[in-house]
């Protein structure tokens, strides 16, 4: 009776996930820089048949592994190539994730808490806005969670089987993202012993198990790229990881404390309980799973604040164990704190926002008082459709505090039950409205043009700056060997003695980049040619003297070339 129970809970886990995460999944086109980056990765699988590179722009592209993008090219093969088939794998992901928790759940503590660890989940922000993305981020948590937990695992079961698992997971993590996960689950695995809780519970048999079984999964792809494209492949992939550890990549510097803020903002209102939990450690003493989660949790937060290039998700890896952690807070020791008011200040600072957010785009006159860049300006001067149902998210999320504070100062757990669902109907209801209207302010204005030249045959770039949407939106398709393009690419390769593009460090690749682009501004070209940058850069496009504008809007112009 009691499997039978359980499998019944899979279920409606199923179910109530396809429910509640497909519906306007693809109601907002994909954001750059990364969603649409795996995605046209994806998209250009299909197009080649060729599953054993990833490529963008029809080039190698060495900063991911294909795992992930893998997933996504068997959607784009049944949905077409659209937002949604691009998001619908991290649906899949969502599923198997709350399956985990419920796993886990009923077999380290109750089925009471693998339900509040999917419920405290579900209903704090970016983990639910996560997994209505197209990023690769909650495959590479899963794999990662899972390696920890079967590690953990071996430490009370003298079975070899759970360091095979471990390393399986491992190497999956590093077929997603790459070497990063044998770095944080390796130092994890260190912590814990270090830590003195248990003694060293393993032996070479062991570790032989993991790396043997974490090497066979990872060289399924990394090998025959190696042997295929030769070490130049994974040369690039190498320093491309290192400069992400020790320079500020793309832009994205931040200070040191910037995954902090990140973490206690983005996963409220889970974060102001997991924070009530650190004051009770008395149930991590009994649980040894807890004390895992938290060596976790601090393992990952310390290397990527120590990490030079700072992007919001590189954090994301401490959700699951930081939701883990209130949930058993939850469950076994919760009791009245103070806390309740961190969580009735920092709850109503986000619902205000979500507030203001709708009115400032209802009332653009407040521009005119602003100093800004044109590119900005520009951006947020278009018409964001916005209109008074979009301050239900804010309205849903600040009853949700209120009832989720009501709850805490009575110790009543049904009412903060009652709340977590109300703040999930809040992410929810902010998915449908207010993400389309952001996108439209961000990039609508350059995706609506790429979308009235998608399928021609043209060259199409950015100039100035950093984009992916242009191949994605316009569905770029192969430059065949008698395009101009192609040729103009071989001499290049030739001038510096490469055959292939795979073979260029960055700085290569950059100069090559630009000569092309001087080519389609000033040379030969045989096709017409299509260039869309920002306000900043219009001037510069108009003094060549080649180029005609054809579009400014939202911060965006477009030009084109007539061949």
């Amino acid at each position: 009776m009691g499997n039978q129970s359980t499998w019944k809970s899979y279920a409606w886990i199923v179910v109530l996930s396809l429910i509640l995460f497909l519906p306007f999944l693809g109601s907002s086109p994909l954001f750059d820089w990364d969603e649409i980056n795996f995605a046209e990765s994806a998209r250009e699988m299909v197009v080649t048949g060729d599953w054993s590179r990833v490529t963008v722009n029809y080039e190698p592209f060495w900063e991911k592994p294909p795992l992930f993008i893998w997933i996504q090219a068997a959607s784009i093969s049944i949905f077409g190539p659209s937002e949604f088939a691009a998001r619908f794998p991290n649906v899949l992901i969502a599923i198997c994730t709350f399956c985990l928790m419920l796993f886990i759940g009923n077999k380290h503590g109750s089925r009471e808490l693998g339900g509040w660890w999917i419920l405290l989940y579900a209903a704090s922000i970016t983990p639910n806005f996560y997994l209505h993305s197209g990023i690769i981020d909650p495959l590479f948590n899963f794999f990662i969670f899972c390696s920890v937990y079967h590690l953990f695992q071996s430490a009370s079961n003298p079975s070899n089987r759970h360091w095979w698992m471990a390393g399986i997971f491992l190497g999956l993590a590093v077929l997603t993202k790459g070497p990063a996960a044998i770095l944080i689950v390796g130092v994890t695995g260190i912590s814990v012993l270090l830590a003195g809780r248990i003694k060293p519970w393993f032996g070479i048999k062991n570790v032989l198990s993991l790396i043997t079984s974490t090497v066979l999964v990872a060289s399924f792809w990394f090998l025959p790229e190696v042997l295929k494209n030769g070490m130049g492949f994974l040369q690039n992939f190498i320093v491309y990881q290192l400069e992400l550890a020790t320079q500020s990549v793309a832009s994205h510097g931040q200070p040191w404390f910037y995954h902090f803020v990140v973490l206690f903002f983005g996963v409220l209102p889970a974060s102001i309980i997991f924070i009530a939990s650190l004051s009770n450690p008395s149930e991590r003493k009994k649980d040894d799973f807890a004390f895992w989660a938290m060596v976790l949790f601090w393992v990952v937060l310390i290397i990527f604040s120590l990490v030079r290039t700072k992007i919001v998700h590189y954090s994301s890896m401490c959700y699951l164990p930081m939701t883990y952690l209130a949930a058993s807070y939850l469950t076994d020791t919760f009791t009245k704190s103070r806390w309740w008011l961190g969580l009735l200040i920092s709850g109503i600072l986000i619902g205000i926002g979500l507030l203001v957010v709708p009115y400032l785009g209802m009332h653009s006159s407040w521009l005119d008082s602003i100093k800004m860049d044109s590119f900005t300006r520009g951006n947020l001067s278009v018409n964001g459709g916005w209109n008074a149902t979009d301050f239900i998210p804010g309205v849903i999320w600040i009853c949700a505090i209120w009832i989720m504070v009501w709850g805490w100062r009575r110790e009543a757990k049904g009412i903060i039950r009652s709340g977590l669902l109300i703040s999930f109907l809040a992410i929810q209801s902010a998915v449908w409205l207010l993400v389309p209207n952001i996108q439209r302010h961000t990039q609508g204005a350059a995706i609506d043009f790429y979308r009235t030249i998608t399928d021609q045959d043209v060259y199409v770039d950015v100039y100035g700056f950093k984009s992916y949407a242009h191949y994605f939106y316009t569905r770029i398709q192969p430059v065949d060997s008698s395009d101009g393009l192609y040729v103009q690419r071989q001499r290049q390769l030739d001038t510096l003695s490469v055959q292939h593009t795979i073979d260029l460090n960055f700085t290569m690749r950059k100069e090559v980049d630009r000569k092309l682009m001087d080519w389609m501004i000033y040379g030969d070209i045989d096709k017409d040619v299509y260039l869309v940058c920002q306000e900043k850069k219009i001037p510069e496009l108009r003094q060549t003297g080649q180029l005609k504008m054809i579009m400014r809007e939202g911060g965006y112009a477009a030009f084109v070339r007539r061949h």
